[in-house]
């Protein structure tokens, strides 16, 4: 049985408080100095941070004690348009129109305009073995594209992962584009092991070097 739960951003205060709890999950709400609303779900591993309205962002993410987000210069989330000025988070939803970094020819966004999307709705669901954070933005241009997405974040009763997913669907007349990456920044952990179930001929590695990255 799932059982959801609808919020509103009047449910998030400066003070932090406890919207649900059981034996296994704690679900905090509360709202960062920048106005930013924020999820801290706890379960017996570790925990996570969302930003449900924006972009549905994971900010933070901590398990058995190891903080797996990297290192960067943002003390807390900003209320911002594009992901570089807000680029201290865990993992965001790249895309969806357009993603990565803009070319000599581009004039989109870096990492598209889903990072930073402004939620028009945000829900939690709960089940005896999970708690799932969902939400939906619909997107829409005179004369141009128009879709709705709708991310989603779990995670699990005494587990140290979490699952993020991403449903799109045109409700346009016409055919759009569609590029989407689930983009995470992980901290560096020495002897660290990253796995994928990928086949190893379906994907290249970009080896170009973006415009705004200046290695030292």
């Amino acid at each position: 049985m799932i059982g959801t739960i609808e919020l509103q951003r009047g449910f998030f205060k400066e003070n932090p408080t406890v919207f649900y709890r059981n034996a296994e999950f704690t679900v905090t709400l509360f709202r960062y100095p920048s106005g930013v609303e924020a999820i801290e779900l706890r379960n017996s591993r570790g925990k996570m941070v969302v930003l449900p309205y924006l972009g549905q962002i994971v900010w933070d993410l901590v398990f058995d004690g190891i903080d797996l987000k990297m290192k960067n210069m943002f003390s807390q989330p900003k209320q911002v348009n594009e992901i570089v000025d807000t680029y201290g988070c865990f993992a965001f939803h790249s895309g969806l129109l357009s993603n990565g970094c803009p070319g000599p020819n581009d004039n989109h966004l870096l990492h598209g305009e889903m990072a930073c999307a402004n939620m028009d709705r945000a829900w939690i669901e709960i089940t005896e073995n999970a708690v799932k954070i969902g939400g939906s933005t619909e997107y829409v241009k005179g004369f141009g594209h128009h879709y709705i997405a709708k991310p989603i974040v779990e995670m699990y009763r005494g587990e140290a992962h979490i699952e993020m997913g991403m449903y799109v669907k045109n409700l346009s007349g016409a055919e759009m584009p569609l590029q989407y990456m689930c983009h995470t920044n992980y901290a560096y952990l020495k002897n660290a092991v990253m796995k994928q179930n990928i086949p190893d001929g379906a994907f290249e590695l970009r080896e170009s070097i973006p415009d705004h990255v200046h290695p030292t």
